[in-house]
C-alpha cells in the first residue's frame, strides 16, 4: 500500500477538518505521558525510532532528519513549556 504521511494528514485536515495534536501519541495527556515519559524512562523503549525509520525506508525523510528528530526532547512536561 502506498503510504504518505503528509499526504494523509493533508486529507485529514482538508476533508475533515482534523487538528494536529501536535506529535505522536499527543492525542491525550495519557498517551503523551506513557509514550514519550514512562516507556523510554522505565523499560528504555522509544517508538520514534520504529516510526522514523518507516519514514526513511519509504523515502519520505532521509536519515540526517531523523536522526534530527531523535535529538529533540521527547517529553516536555505543560510546566516546562510555561517556563519557556
Amino acid at each position: 500500500m502506498d503510504y504518505n504521511k503528509d499526504e494523509a494528514l493533508e486529507t485529514l485536515k482538508n476533508e475533515l477538518d482534523f487538528i494536529d495534536y501536535g506529535g505522536k501519541h499527543n492525542e491525550s495527556k495519557f498517551t503523551k505521558y506513557f509514550q514519550s515519559y514512562f516507556l523510554p524512562s522505565i523499560y528504555g523503549f522509544e517508538k520514534r525510532r520504529a516510526h522514523l525509520s518507516s519514514l526513511v525506508m519509504s523515502r519520505q525523510m532521509t536519515r540526517v532528519e531523523a536522526l534530527s528528530e531523535l535529538e529533540k526532547p521527547l517529553y516536555q512536561s505543560e510546566v516546562e513549556k510555561t517556563m519557556i
